[in-house]
């Protein structure tokens, strides 16, 4: 395995050539005899989304690294070597995707999804609104309490109210539009 840090020390382990070099030992006089060690899962589409490969190391084997104070990281398929690996000072960074490896979203679908209603029939877009000017707007503070937050370019009160006696503000019109 390449050590692709140094201190501390990392190593890489690509797991697409690990799964391989176990189908080439399978095919050895050696291997032969001995049950299949992993399942694999090449690359897969499904509605339009690509998964990633991946491959299960078979009970009853298991991983082990030669122990010592290094980590290895994990790359290149999903796989469950983090699952069955001995335990020992080996650290290892399991980086599996949760399989999503490609995927467009269209530009409808994200029009659908902000024009969504979220609730008191605001959509996702305008709740995105009023959460900027909440977050970053000027605050336009009137001398009887009353005050406004604005939208990003200062042409329109997105959060209107006054501060309460106890410390805390009433809202009295928000405009997500």
């Amino acid at each position: 395995m390449p050590i692709i840090q140094a201190s501390p020390e990392v190593r890489q382990l690509d797991t697409a050539q690990f799964w391989l070099d176990l189908k080439d030992l399978e095919k050895t006089v050696d291997g032969i005899p001995w049950p299949d060690t992993q399942t694999n899962f090449p690359k897969y589409t499904i509605s339009g989304f690509t998964y990633a490969q991946a491959f299960l190391i078979i009970d009853p084997y298991f991983v082990t690294f030669e122990d010592g104070q290094y980590s290895v990281a994990l790359q290149g398929t999903n796989n469950n070597i983090l699952d069955v690996a001995t335990a020992n000072q080996v650290r290892i960074l399991s980086q599996n995707s949760g399989g999503l490896i490609e995927g467009k979203i269209s530009d409808a679908d994200i029009a659908n999804i902000f024009a969504y209603v979220v609730e008191n029939g605001e959509t996702f877009e305008q709740q995105m609104r009023l959460i900027r000017a909440d977050a970053a707007g000027k605050v336009v503070q009137a001398g009887d309490g009353s005050y406004a937050i604005r939208d990003a370019a200062d042409s329109k009160d997105r959060i209107v109210g006054d501060d309460a006696a106890n410390g805390g503000r009433d809202i009295s019109s928000t405009d997500g539009t």
